[in-house]
């Protein structure tokens, strides 16, 4: 997809869902918000429909839906001892099953242990991103969390229904009325209204939770998806006395979009909490809200290892395209360079993924089991695409390689201060970069766009908030 298509969906989107006739199912609709230039994105809104509505994954997906009623609770479950009433609700992810029982949680860290120490009364919400049904991981969840089921209420769940139709031909009247046609790219094919059902369905578990523990403050995480911009406005609307924070924690690419542009006010943040400098600075340009910068639990002090000059970190991300792509460049690399190690660490969202590679790999690459710093610390090198991960790798001192692939977008997040030099094609070009004498001028850019990227985290922040 080249950059003017890409710019012009955005534009056609974001005239859909700031129209007077939108409403908040139109904001549901997932495909409405485009998120960055990823090519995995792109595929997913434009990618074989006919393949993904298949008759057999139709059937699978209603056949689940329908099991849900006799297995799921309904909205969430949480132990009794939780009483009606706190200060902070944090919402975040479970991305996988291993986590369940981490006092840390993968995006906000300490940070509701050290409010707890503060003497404010936190408690953090998890959607079930994993295989496993919300039944059967509440018995390992940790006791303090609570997990959202996969239904709602049975009289919602036909209202959704009444919804996605309704909705199907709103949105086709909104394009039909105010968005231009244009000859290379058809917008009525953008449209998949089956997200709507997801969105409003978790909106109506979110609302039944804070109608339930009151909280002052709701954080949710925020990287431009549909369900965020749903969640807030219900909320809103429910309560006055509830401030919606939310929270950029993730790496931001050189197009990205929907993270950056409001929407009508009841769909934006009562509060932004950032990452970092970098990019508060952006989102200043673009909201008119509090913005403050939490830091983040990717933040590391810079460590001293005893770094192999011969090893490379493979850092994927969590789409099956993205660690298939790194994966096969790893293997041909390994092949090619055999006096260096490859170490291969999936995305924790992704660890099945482990069983698919090719047992006849080369012996020099490695798939790593260990924790990320113990990975870092084995290597001298990281080669990345969109992984966030990158950033940790810099600020022990590994030196970044952008794995570029023709015929996209640039998606690397160090887009405005890595060198060319730092940028591969084949395996071959790693021969240019381990020849370089002079790694370290490289890198002095690199280091001051980093520490302050994801800086350290400060819960203090929220508590002024509140």
């Amino acid at each position: 997809m080249n950059l003017k298509l890409y710019k012009l969906i955005c534009e056609q989107c974001d005239s859909i869902l700031n129209s007077k006739r939108s409403n908040i199912n139109t904001v549901a609709v997932s495909s409405l918000h485009i998120m960055k230039e990823h090519p995995e994105i792109m595929q997913q809104i434009f990618g074989n429909k006919k393949k993904l509505a298949s008759s057999k994954n139709i059937l699978i997906k209603i056949l689940n839906y329908l099991i849900n009623f006799f297995i799921e609770k309904e909205n969430f479950y949480l132990r009794k001892k939780i009483k009606n009433s706190c200060d902070v609700l944090i919402l975040s992810n479970l991305i996988n099953e291993k986590f369940c029982n981490d006092s840390k949680d993968f995006y906000f860290g300490d940070v509701e242990r050290a409010l707890n120490k503060s003497k404010l009364k936190t408690f953090t919400a998890l959607r079930n991103f994993t295989d496993r049904k919300s039944s059967y991981l509440k018995e390992n969840i940790n006791r303090d969390k609570i997990l959202f089921s996969e239904r709602t209420d049975l009289f919602f769940e036909l209202k959704l229904i009444f919804f996605m139709f309704l909705e199907f031909f709103n949105v086709r009247k909104i394009i039909n009325t105010e968005i231009k046609n244009n000859k290379e790219f058809n917008l009525k094919s953008l449209i998949s209204v089956k997200t709507i059902a997801t969105n409003l369905r978790f909106a109506n578990q979110v609302k039944q939770l804070v109608i339930r523990l009151k909280p002052k403050l709701l954080i949710i995480p925020f990287e431009g998806h549909a369900w965020e911009r749903v969640v807030i406005k219900t909320v809103k609307k429910i309560s006055k006395n509830v401030k919606v924070a939310a929270y950029q924690f993730s790496i931001k690419t050189k197009y990205q979009h929907s993270l950056f542009r409001p929407l009508k006010k009841e769909y934006n943040p009562d509060v932004l909490f950032t990452s970092g400098l970098i990019t508060k600075k952006i989102l200043q340009k673009k909201y008119n809200c509090k913005i403050k910068i939490l830091g983040s639990n990717k933040f590391i002090n810079k460590k001293k290892f005893t770094q192999s000059k011969k090893n490379f970190l493979i850092l994927p991300e969590a789409f099956e395209s993205e660690m298939k792509f790194l994966y096969d460049f790893a293997y041909q690399a390994a092949k090619k360079f055999p006096e260096h190690k490859f170490i291969y660490r999936c995305h924790p969202m992704s660890l099945n993924y482990l069983k698919n590679f090719d047992k006849t790999k080369p012996k020099n690459l490695i798939i790593s089991k260990n924790s990320l710093i113990k990975d870092i610390s084995l290597c001298k090198f990281t080669i990345f695409r969109g992984s966030a991960s990158v950033f940790q790798s810099i600020s022990s001192g590994l030196i970044p390689i952008y794995l570029d692939r023709k015929n996209e977008l640039n998606i690397n997040p160090l887009y405005s201060v890595l060198p060319e030099r730092l940028v591969v094609k084949k395996p071959s070009d790693l021969n240019l970069i381990i020849k370089y004498k002079k790694k370290g001028k490289l890198l002095k850019k690199i280091k001051n766009y980093n520490k302050n990227y994801f800086m350290r985290l400060k819960p203090s922040v929220i508590k002024s908030i509140i």
